[in-house]
């Protein structure tokens, strides 16, 4: 099994590169792995280092062992991960004589926060296999085949607000999160396609779902054919109040027999 995938992401309007806080691994376009995953997440911007923490966690996530992920085991790998980190980016402030100022101190620790979707395959058919995908928070998971499609976790529109579940690189923060932690089984047949998106962009996705549009054929001619034609299409989004102005990611994986 090959896995194809094409990803899209811009900052929110007025932001720059950056400070796009949303992350999605692999980079590669084909993965062929021994252990097929993928992964997004939108790190949240009342944290401090949220960028580097939505980072560890979808490296982490597609690098893990297993498509059964120990989220509690997951999560205590990841922040010892980003503790690290954390250490050499105070290293780096210091040897730059830019020392943090009281407020990002106060930012920092409170610590980074970010939502968090990983999808895993596994081909057991000669026309198929069988995916699991672990979410904490609001970025989605779209499985279309042919025009059938499956949403993970279910939403509505209305179902996206301003505090959604998010992991924490500070444990205090925690302590009921695996409660939080969503988990889906499903099967796929080789073609079927997959959409990872971050809050702003899949609440806009469901809603022309809801209107009764067939939204993923835009995104597909766009992502194929015109990535500056999509930008100006969610520019006009925005303008229009349909999409929300934050980070967007979009990240289509097509399962492919080898």
């Amino acid at each position: 099994m090959r896995l194809v995938s094409t990803t899209y992401t811009i900052p929110k309007r007025g932001g720059c590169p950056s400070e796009n806080e949303d992350h999605y691994f692999p980079y590669e376009g084909e993965i062929r792995r021994d252990h097929h995953s993928v992964a997004i997440a939108d790190g949240a911007s009342e944290g401090f280092l949220s960028r580097l923490w939505s980072k560890i966690l979808t490296i982490s996530y597609v690098n893990w062992d297993t498509a059964d992920v120990d989220m509690r085991l997951f999560i205590d790998f990841c922040i010892e991960n980003y503790e690290h980190q954390r250490s050499r980016y105070l290293e780096r402030r210091e040897e730059e004589a830019a020392p943090l100022k009281w407020f990002e101190e106060n930012l920092m620790a409170k610590g980074s926060f970010s939502t968090l979707l990983g999808l895993s395959f596994e081909d057991s058919t000669p026309w198929g296999g069988c995916w699991t995908s672990y979410s904490v928070g609001d970025s989605c998971l779209f499985q279309i085949r042919q025009d059938m499609i499956d949403v993970f976790p279910e939403m509505d529109s209305t179902g996206f607000g301003n505090s959604p579940d998010l992991i924490a690189s500070n444990p205090v923060y925690n302590k009921e999160l695996l409660d939080k932690v969503k988990v889906k089984r499903g099967r796929f047949l080789y073609g079927d396609r997959f959409y990872l998106m971050t809050d702003a962009v899949a609440s806009c996705f469901i809603a022309q779902l809801e209107e009764g549009n067939i939204p993923w054929r835009t995104i597909d001619e766009y992502l194929d054919y015109d990535r500056e034609g999509l930008t100006m299409y969610l520019t006009s989004l925005r303008d229009e109040g349909r999409l929300k102005n934050d980070d967007v990611t979009i990240a289509r994986v097509i399962t492919l027999e080898d």
